[in-house]
């Protein structure tokens, strides 16, 4: 899954030990709002993780991508996710 949070802290962990920059992190599969209880559930979990990635990375940016219905697996898969995250000069939303 794309929120949780041990992989993204030992990621930032990893690239500050390295001495790489990093401006921004990725969220991905976020849910979206929506009437159905669980996924309300799980969107107030994920929303959580964000809210921490912020309070403890306030000099990252967060990106975030919505859950897609479906794998992405095409090209135009990932034409679909670029024009959720970028605005039409390349710059992210």
């Amino acid at each position: 899954m794309g929120v949780f949070c041990n992989g993204w802290e030992r990621l930032v962990i990893t690239l500050e030990a390295g001495k790489i920059p990093c401006g921004y992190i990725a969220v991905n599969k976020v849910i979206p709002q929506t009437d159905c209880d669980l996924c309300t559930t799980k969107r107030v979990e994920q929303q959580g993780y964000i809210e921490r990635i912020h309070s403890r990375y306030p000099e990252l940016t967060a990106v975030t991508e919505p859950l897609f219905p479906r794998q992405v697996r095409r090209i135009s898969d990932l034409n679909e996710i670029g024009e959720v995250l970028l605005f039409d000069d390349g710059s992210l939303r």
